[in-house]
């Protein structure tokens, strides 16, 4: 019999065990010494005396070798070898094997072992470490809630005409004086402009609106907004000195010598969005853009984000827009399909469904018990009380005391509401007498009749049969008839009780699913590590890293593109639309660098988020919306050709759902609940924010309706063409981008730091452009450029100037703060 090799030879090593050569040595040598050992025990095979339950192992192990068996070639031949010997033992099935597998497999080295461990070794150790973090982060939760209502009564008092934010987000905790998160949303409307209709509607159907108590519904659109002590305040004094023209404006017809057109509309909306906000008015901006030439015109809206947060308000609540089908009830129901972040988390199916059978079936055996031991509903109970049915009754009124203890609140009155409805059912200490009187005698009468006792334990003994052994037999039966049927249809559940029994069934799908998310919830420290922190750290900084943000903002939009061309293009290609957009979208980062003549990176990070337009026009509350998830974008690839960067994008996506459940159902939680700024101290949220955003300079949001070929709707009577959202950059983060689906049209918004003007245009030129060239490249028909975008008008003669209603404010350019 040939020798062992030794543990050099597994580990890479010579033969003498040489520490330098097991660590150094290439690996052609681990190959050759995997195929080396794995021959050595098929030549022990022949000799040494195989138990028959390790060859009948190896052979259904032969019958499917997984893909991961074996790196080389020497090793697959080496793995069919000694499967063929194996199955020769068994009885000469060696044969039927086939060629055996392919090159790709063999045996699994020790390499592949060790790898395997490391990296459960590690995934463990985050896992525990987390763990062992979960008390102080529960004690830092209770001191942080401690602290801050205590700084805030403190404040509160020393500012008593303030009235102090008490929630804490993530945009307040990175808000500074000249980086604000003020949103941004244009919208185009059909016919002429009249700024006193609009000054009506503002009063009548937003500022003066009062709850039923005479209060006013929108009270912080008149008050403004200031900082004490890093604490947001709204100063309720000055809202008695509130004047709507100063919260409107209206701009002149005309922008630095030119009328206002298509042309240079970007050019007016971008201005008006580098001011900041006056910070002695309501953080609030209303800019009326007329354009007389087109017989339309623009309505820039500008709001702090604590508008939209404190109040419940929203964006078009201010304009009373009225969508076209305003009853979304009929559409409550449908959820938008291909959209960038669908597929993150798999929602588990069967174990709701599995707790509402459940929830059925107690609440059947509940009422089943009521009817029978409810002295209510049976009367009776009490005729002849047994213990049992004492104990039942006594059970019934606990339970019928807790929903009157809840509601009260006070669990020291427990104990008399336990009583309350025990004696309203009659359990009282004399009927407990009965009861113990009754099963006293019971007991003496079997005690001295011994044909009695025999009878009383022979029906016992029969109750205990048919109930508990009875059900472990037929346990034990399911089980064996599972295992024959498994093993002889080889996972072909058609004739096994599993698919004969739908309630089985369930319970195997929902310990399939637990197992699945207990999965998730064990990779998820590392992953978190992994994905957030050291993805991508070998690549220099780019532009969008390194740039020093000085805090205003500027915009651009992209000319709209037809959903359905898109749809187009995502079928050829096996992509959704959403992927799609999102090559393209690489392609125009790539042409902002090279059109600054700056080093094109391979990668670069992003923040994406997807949510409902129906959350911003005042549709009914939705649950479509989720968290955030990190992609990176593959600028460098964005050369190749536009099929392959499409499926380079969706690789990346893949890779994404695969691996980030756990950061969006985290950030999930932080949009919706305030996960992370209620755990943390506000300082710490701004260091570990401002850090992070550094990495992921680039934040993409993709907005989309649930019935995106729905008419945009109406704005004080007059038609709304097209609108466009912007989310504000933050922290450190430079570029904000928007994709947009409204009224069956696609479009891109650039929000960025202003010192990247003026070149955030190209982007928003370059996304289009390569959403042409991929529809070129796929055979998908174009129309021409003009049917795509709106038709620039000639420039007028000599541009009226519309009259303002507080006086001239012409869009010339300037700083006015």
């Amino acid at each position: 019999m040939p020798a062992r090799p030794g543990w050099s030879v597994w580990a890479g090593g010579s033969e003498r065990g040489d520490a330098r050569g097991a660590t150094h040595a290439p690996r052609e040598d681990v190959r050759s010494s995997m195929a080396t050992t794995t021959t050595w025990w098929c030549s022990a095979g022949r000799s040494w005396p195989w138990p028959p339950w390790a060859v009948r192992a190896w052979a259904c192990w032969a019958r499917a070798a997984p893909p991961w068996w074996g790196p080389s070639r020497a090793g697959a031949g080496a793995g069919r070898s000694l499967r063929r010997e194996l199955l020769r033992r068994r009885g000469g099935a060696g044969p039927a094997v086939g060629p055996g597998p392919t090159v790709d497999d063999g045996a699994w080295s020790v390499e592949a072992w060790c790898r395997w461990a490391l990296s459960f070794t590690v995934t463990a150790m985050a896992f525990g470490a987390v763990l062992l973090l979960l008390p102080a982060l529960l004690l830092m939760y209770s001191v942080v809630s401690r602290v801050r209502t205590a700084w805030l009564g403190v404040l509160e008092r020393r500012y008593p005409q303030l009235e102090f934010v008490r929630n804490t987000t993530v945009r307040t905790a990175v808000d500074t004086i000249r980086n604000q998160g003020v949103i941004a949303l244009l919208l185009t409307v059909q016919g002429a402009c009249d700024p006193r209709r609009v000054m009506d509607s503002l009063h009548r159907d937003i500022l003066d609106q009062r709850h039923p108590d005479g209060r006013l519904r929108f009270p912080h659109l008149r008050t403004p907004l200031s900082q004490r002590w890093g604490r947001y305040a709204w100063k309720r004094d000055d809202a008695v000195h509130f004047q709507l023209d100063k919260q409107l404006l209206l701009c002149s017809a005309a922008f630095r010598g030119r009328p206002v057109t298509d042309n240079n509309i970007q050019e007016v909306v971008s201005d008006l969005v580098s001011k900041y906000l006056v910070p002695e008015l309501p953080p609030w901006q209303i800019a009326l853009i007329p354009m007389p030439s087109a017989d339309r015109y623009f309505v820039l809206i500008r709001m702090h984000h604590l508008l939209l947060s404190e109040d419940g308000l929203k964006l078009t609540d201010l304009l009373q827009l009225t969508r076209q089908h305003s009853d979304f009830s009929h559409v409550a129901d449908v959820t938008p399909a291909g959209h960038l972040l669908e597929g993150m988390l798999e929602a588990p199916v069967a174990i709701p469904a599995l707790y509402e059978r459940l929830g059925e079936s107690v609440a059947n055996h509940w009422n089943e018990l009521i009817a029978v031991y409810d002295p209510l509903e049976n009367p009776k109970v009490l005729t002849n009380p047994t213990l049992l049915g004492l104990s039942m009754a006594l059970l019934i009124a606990v339970v019928s005391a807790v929903p009157e203890v809840w509601r009260g609140g006070r669990w020291d009155g427990a104990l008399g509401a336990v009583r309350a409805q025990a004696a309203r059912r009659g359990v009282s200490s004399a009927a407990w007498r009965a009861a113990v009187g009754g099963a006293l005698w019971r007991t003496l009468t079997l005690a001295v009749s011994p044909p009695v006792l025999a009878l009383s334990a022979a029906l016992f003994g029969y109750r205990l049969w048919r109930g508990a052994g009875s059900m472990a037999l037929r346990i034990v039966l399911v089980l064996a008839l599972e295992a024959a049927l498994l093993t002889k249809y080889r996972g072909r559940y058609t004739e096994s009780l599993m698919s004969r029994s739908p309630y089985l069934r369930l319970w195997w799908q929902s310990l399939h699913e637990a197992m699945r998310l207990a999965e998730t919830v064990f990779r998820a420290p590392r992953l978190l590590v992994e994905d957030l922190l050291l993805s991508n750290r070998n690549q220099p900084p780019h532009h969008f890293q390194t740039v020093s943000l000085c805090g205003r903002k500027v915009v651009a939009w992209s000319d709209p593109f037809p959903q359905d061309l898109i749809q187009q293009m995502a079928d050829a290609t096996g992509a959704s639309s959403s992927e799609v957009c999102l090559s393209a979208l690489s392609g125009a980062l790539r042409e902002y660098f090279r059109s600054h003549g700056l080093a094109v990176p391979e990668n670069v990070l992003t923040t994406a988020r997807y949510c409902l337009l129906e959350e911003l026009v005042g549709g009914p509350a939705q649950s479509g919306s989720g968290g955030l998830a990190c992609i990176a974008l593959p600028v460098a690839d964005a050369v190749k050709d536009p099929v392959q960067l499409v499926h380079e994008v969706r690789a990346r996506m893949a890779r994404v759902r695969r691996r980030q459940a756990a950061l969006w159902v985290l950030s999930s939680w932080q949009l919706e609940r305030g996960l992370l700024t209620r755990l943390l101290p506000q300082l710490l949220v701004r260091l570990h924010l401002n850090f992070l955003s550094r990495r992921y300079a680039v934040a993409l949001t993709e907005v989309a309706s649930l019935r995106p070929d729905h008419p945009a709707g109406k704005l004080w009577g007059h038609p709304l063409q097209s609108l466009m959202y912007w989310r504000p950059p933050q922290a450190n983060v430079s570029l904000s981008l928007t994709l947009l689906t409204v009224d069956s049209m696609v479009s891109l918004g650039v929000m960025a730091d202003a010192l990247l003007s003026p070149q955030q245009g190209v982007i928003a030129r370059a996304w289009t452009q390569h959403l042409r060239d991929l529809a070129r490249a796929v055979g998908v028909s174009l129309p021409s450029p003009r049917a795509l975008s709106p038709s620039p008008q000639p420039p007028l003669p000599a541009a009226p100037v519309a009259v303002p209603v507080s006086g001239p404010a012409e869009v010339d350019g300037t700083d006015d703060d």
